[in-house]
């Protein structure tokens, strides 16, 4: 009994909807309007059929004798019968693949999120003008390194640090606009390996910013040190600044001068008595002072 209430229920829809899905009205030369004044828009597809579609999304679809005005101008039939065939989803989703309602279904539109009825591809790398961040230069994949909407391929500031890259910007592909360049080669630090130009690349420099071909680290073997002398300003790793460290190649935990004479006491051959000149006729460590 279910099942037979079921299939007449079916039966009785399909018939009102085709029945209700036939329209008669009035064609003109950029559309069709319905017996019950809404107006659909004319538009011919990719392969040559015509289909309209009104403001709400709704679409109906012809045969190849409907879709023009008769002879004479507006009024009349045109022909064939409109049957409706798809109707909107959602607000971005629609039953006839086309997204952005230009006549080119999605899987074969140049640009299917922006309306080019023309499908016009100036440089024919599959993205349409309307939609080519260099629609005059072949650029596949679209590169924008600087989200300007201007394509890598033809952007004169591809960085986008407001220096243009034609022989002016030493790093085309990344910003620096103060474009620093301390080792002179022509290549920005942001974008060099080698900032010092010690020929030494950056990543194993001991003094990436100081030029050191020898690399020289004379407290190498304390634990922490890993700059070169040439920038390093803790030689002793005490934790005192070279310009304030009493006795910088000799370590001090308090930098103290008992006797005041400007050496430390940790390096001073006499740390009880002056004697800022550190003489020692003998070389027995001892100051000739004391």
């Amino acid at each position: 009994m279910i099942s037979q209430l079921r299939y007449k229920f079916i039966t009785a829809f399909c018939i009102a909807f085709f029945s209700a899905s036939v329209f008669a009205g009035v064609y003109t030369d950029n559309g069709y309007l319905d017996d019950s004044g809404v107006f659909w828009t004319r538009y011919v597809d990719q392969n040559g059929n015509v289909f309209y579609r009104d403001s709400d999304g709704r679409i109906l679809e012809c045969g190849a004798d409907c879709g023009a005005p008769p002879t004479g101008g507006v009024g009349g039939g045109g022909g064939g019968a409109l049957v409706l065939v798809a109707l909107t989803i959602g607000p971005t989703q629609q039953a006839d693949d086309d997204w952005d309602d230009d006549g080119w279904n999605d899987p074969n539109d140049n640009c299917p999120h922006d309306a080019n009825l023309d499908q016009d591809n100036s440089d024919g790398d599959r993205h349409g003008d309307a939609c080519d961040n260099c629609p005059g230069i072949a650029n596949y994949f679209q590169e924008d390194i600087d989200n300007d909407d201007i394509g890598d391929a033809c952007d004169s500031d591809i960085d986008g640090d407001g220096v243009e890259a034609s022989g002016t910007d030493n790093c085309p592909y990344i910003s620096n606009r103060d474009q620093v360049d301390r080792d002179g080669d022509g290549l920005g630090d942001l974008c060099d390996n080698d900032d010092d130009g010690d020929a030494i690349p950056d990543a194993i420099d001991n003094c990436p910013d100081v030029a050191n071909v020898n690399q020289e680290n004379s407290d190498f073997y304390l634990v922490g040190d890993v700059q070169g002398d040439a920038c390093d300003n803790d030689y002793d790793n005490d934790g005192f600044n070279y310009y304030v460290d009493l006795c910088p190649n000799a370590r001090s935990d308090t930098n103290e001068d008992t006797d005041e004479d400007g050496i430390g006491n940790v390096c001073d051959n006499c740390p009880a008595t002056a004697n800022a000149d550190q003489q020692d006729t003998d070389s027995d460590g001892r100051g000739d002072a004391c």
